[in-house]
């Protein structure tokens, strides 16, 4: 008998909160580079935006940046693919300044 090997795949409501819980490490007050920080978000999202011109209906493109009000529901994509993806940038950051 083989052994299967399962893929658990993580919810967009999981990867979502990961999405915050990195950016509130990369901009609150425990990071002394928080503002640093946040301008290195602000500037991977305004590339994302200039490279992919649907970038707007990209919901965690607006986790990333903290913009407000925007639901799931409103946002047709949740995540940009490959090196692109909102998650793997903010993981990239969270390595860079250690947090």
């Amino acid at each position: 008998m083989s052994e299967r090997t399962l893929e658990i795949r993580p919810t967009e409501e999981s990867l979502e909160r990961r999405v915050l819980d990195m950016r509130k490490r990369l901009t609150g007050v425990g990071n002394k580079k928080r503002f640093e920080a946040h301008s290195r978000i602000v500037e991977k999202a305004r590339k994302l935006e200039a490279k992919h011109k649907n970038s707007n209906r990209v919901y965690l493109l607006h986790t990333m940046t903290a913009s407000s009000g925007i639901e799931r529901k409103i946002c047709p994509d949740f995540d940009f693919q490959g090196e692109d993806s909102v998650v793997t940038i903010m993981e990239n950051l969270c390595k860079e300044y250690e947090v």
